[in-house]
């Protein structure tokens, strides 16, 4: 006589679990967003009297943040809407990093400049 082996259904297991993949996956991409750093771009059109509170400093080369040639401190950014050219020699993350240093200090508004 031929013995019958029972094997446990799996199916409804796979599915619940396929499921709440989806579901963490998908709260995951709405709760860990990037945060978007929004800029403007200085074209050289700007009234002077909207530039007064502006502070423009030079991405250089090995994530140097200079201004009028010496180094920036992150207190003079707090508050005020920064512009940022990129030296000759700079790199992409160069600019980037200085990005970031002036959004990370509290700049009002950040942007950066074509010239």
């Amino acid at each position: 006589m031929a013995r019958l082996v029972r094997q446990p259904d799996v199916s409804p297991f796979i599915d619940v679990l396929l499921v709440l993949i989806i579901w963490y996956g998908l709260l995951g991409l709405w709760v860990w967003r990037p945060r978007v750093i929004y800029t403007q771009v200085d074209d050289g059109l700007v009234e002077p009297d909207r530039l007064r509170d502006t502070l423009t400093i030079t991405a250089g080369r090995a994530e140097t943040i200079l201004y009028e040639g010496r180094p920036v401190r992150q207190s003079e950014m707090r508050g005020r809407a920064v512009i940022i050219r990129a030296d000759s020699d700079a790199r992409y993350q160069d600019v980037v990093h200085a990005v970031d240093v002036a959004h990370g200090a509290g700049a009002r508004a950040v942007g950066l400049s074509r010239r």
